[in-house]
């Protein structure tokens, strides 16, 4: 039985964190500046640039002056910029926006990676670079609107210690680690962008608050949008199709970083429609990535907090949702207990307080994880009672809600539950009641 149990977290487990070296396991603790008002960034000047493809972005950023609203306008064609030998586009200047302008289908504004460049567009303050694990100051105000990222070996389009982002309508194609990326950023929206082939992640975000992902298409990725440590973090309306995992919402010591907010809650994940993703993992062997299964819609693991409501879940072939508990990962797949290294950084292994409720599941299971999940299941649960700081039969609100959750003809959707001490328990519904 313990084999089976082991082999069947193996499968269930996505433990395919790409952990990017960007991201160290240690706290982050940025030294604020007063942030600016809107009303004060609209009293600044405004310097208008306006470039064409040969012309240098990195040479007109470099030499825009301090204290205004810098707006450089590209129009349509590629950019091929080798002035900066690590990122196709630096920005380190506060209130920076880069407006990419289209003339029909083929008119596109395109970055593109050329030489050693390793981040396509990357914006930070001076002197806190995408591998640096602290940073002294916060860039205020960057925009990225209408522009294609393509084929850069790290990040597609990423932001660190920033407050007040926007990446709208924008493309990350092709950029192999993730695509569009807010790191230890602040007050952001990733809105009407499309991200496609990235190994690690078409969107994550990593421990940052504040942020709202609204309205993208994320296909053919390892995982189709990443949240980690991270607080309030709105995820609604997007199209999540053809990747290895839809949605994946991961405890932090997978993350590799702790910011200094805890505790890392209030994502929403609502309105989203979360289908097909049973992309073959092509991810190079043995990295942690290639060990992710197909098939799955949406991955919770040792997260608390969380809410996942009024999606529609869809296809997806191993099965549509499952949570599982920390704890639970470490002792069945390294062997090893949640004490001294091992402990959860955050101090809590459970997946506890999550809510799902509400969401739509059709036609997932096709295949299951044979033999040792069948087809047909649309929710997977399992964590031991032991990852409980409190147990639950104590405090119920500690407890997940699993509640109203169907199938298009109004069925319960079908679920395999386990507690390790007896098999076919139902989906907890304890933390219902707190969570109205």
């Amino acid at each position: 039985m313990l084999i089976r149990q082991l082999s069947f977290v193996l499968f269930l487990v996505s433990f395919a964190f790409f952990v990017d070296p960007s991201v160290a396991k240690k706290a982050h603790k940025v030294t604020k500046r007063p942030r600016k008002t809107a009303a004060l960034a609209k009293r600044q000047k405004k310097k208008i640039i306006r470039l064409s493809p040969g012309d240098s972005i990195q040479d007109a950023l470099d030499k825009a002056p301090s204290n205004v609203n810098v707006i450089i306008r590209l129009s349509p064609g590629d950019y091929v910029d080798g002035t900066n030998s690590v990122y196709g586009l630096r920005v380190s200047k506060d209130n920076v926006k880069l407006i990419g302008e289209t003339d029909g289908e083929n008119g596109v504004t395109r970055i593109l990676q050329t030489g050693e460049q390793e981040v396509g567009v990357y914006a930070a303050p001076e002197g806190c670079e995408y591998k640096d694990n602290e940073c002294d100051n916060v860039l205020s105000g960057f925009t990225i609107k209408g522009i294609v990222v393509e084929g850069f070996p790290k990040n597609g389009i990423q932001t660190r210690f920033v407050d007040g982002f926007r990446i709208i309508s924008s493309k990350s194609i092709n950029n192999l680690n993730n695509g569009l990326y807010p790191t230890l950023s602040m007050n952001g929206k990733i809105k009407d962008c499309v991200s496609t082939g990235s190994l690690d992640a078409g969107i994550w975000v990593a421990g940052s608050m504040q942020v709202k992902v609204l309205n993208n298409e994320v296909s053919e990725s390892t995982t189709g949008i990443e949240v980690t440590v991270s607080k309030d973090v709105f995820v609604a309306n997007n199209n999540i199709f053809d990747n290895v995992v839809g949605i994946g919402m991961y405890h932090a010591n997978m993350a590799g970083t702790s910011p200094d907010f805890p505790p890392y809650d209030n994502w929403v994940f609502e309105n989203n429609r979360i289908s097909n993703n049973n992309r073959i993992n092509d991810s190079p062997p043995g990295s942690f990535q290639s060990f992710l299964t197909n098939g799955v819609g949406i991955l919770i693991v040792g997260v608390r907090g969380e809410t996942v409501r009024n999606n529609i879940i869809e296809g997806n072939d191993a099965y549509g949702l499952g949570m599982v508990g920390f704890c639970t990962v470490q002792s069945l797949i390294f062997g090893v207990d949640c004490l001294n290294e091992n402990a959860p950084i955050d101090g809590d292994p459970s997946a506890a307080r999550n809510t799902i409720k509400d969401n739509q599941f059709i036609d997932n299971g096709k295949i299951g994880l044979p033999p040792f999940v069948s087809s047909g299941v649309d929710i997977v649960y399992l964590q031991s009672e032991d990852e409980f700081l409190v147990p639950r039969n104590e405090n119920p609100e500690v407890d997940n809600c699993f509640e109203d959750n169907v199938t298009p003809d109004g069925e319960p959707a079908s679920f395999s539950a386990s507690n390790f001490e007896s098999t076919g328990i139902p989906l907890p519904t304890g933390g219902c009641l707190s969570s109205q």
